[in-house]
């Protein structure tokens, strides 16, 4: 399947936060593209719009840290979707990155007025106090409440887990439309230059 966002640099920085700068954890579950859909269609049929937005820009591949610490401002809209200017993390203080996402920029739209959200306040705030981002507590409880409701087991899935089961997918989905570009260009070679090109290969260089 089509991945579900465009992921910029797909290794993780000094900058972030501990458990998203980790060693990779064996025992951390990977979520298979199923799973993965699952948790979409769960969110999506539930219908609470921080969730539909939170479980679309998990999607797409960001960083826990970059996600806990984006503001209303890091918002943009471009064609229909949404556009997510990451903020930098120390690390990296000089370069912005985007994010390109396939949320419905009308869905977003609709969360951000509902929830009274302006200029410099959290995409999604903590529900004990809106002044400060969501804790990673609250967003893994919110994940694990995701698995439950699509029937995953949620042992050893953390965000985290979700953000590099998102980067296979992607990964995945380049190569096979690399592989499928390769096989179309093949196809487009005439029969007998195909042919020449085997048997050019196949004959002995001569002593």
């Amino acid at each position: 399947g089509a991945a579900r966002g465009v992921i910029h640099e797909a290794s993780d920085s000094s900058g972030t936060v501990p458990s998203d700068s980790a060693p990779f954890d064996e025992s951390k579950k990977f979520l298979s593209e199923h799973e993965l859909d699952a948790i979409a269609e769960v969110v999506h049929r539930k219908a609470i719009l921080r969730d539909r937005v939170l479980c679309s820009v998990l999607l797409s591949g960001i960083r826990q840290s970059e996600l806990l610490r984006l503001r209303v401002e890091n918002v943009s809209y471009t064609n229909h979707k949404v556009m997510l200017d990451l903020p930098s993390t120390k690390a990296d203080a000089n370069r912005q990155r985007s994010i390109l996402t396939p949320i419905d920029a009308g869905l977003v739209h609709r969360y951000i007025e509902r929830n009274a959200l302006s200029h410099g306040d959290y995409l999604f705030p903590s529900s004990k106090n809106a002044t400060y981002p969501m804790t990673t507590f609250e967003l893994n409880k919110i994940l694990r409440s995701w698995l439950l409701e699509a029937q995953i087991d949620p042992t050893g899935v953390s965000v985290h887990a979700m953000r590099l089961s998102v980067i296979v997918r992607f990964i995945r989905a380049i190569t096979e439309s690399t592989q499928a570009t390769v096989a179309n260009l093949v196809g487009h070679i005439p029969p007998e230059m195909s042919r020449y090109y085997h048997s050019s290969r196949n004959k002995k260089p001569r002593a």
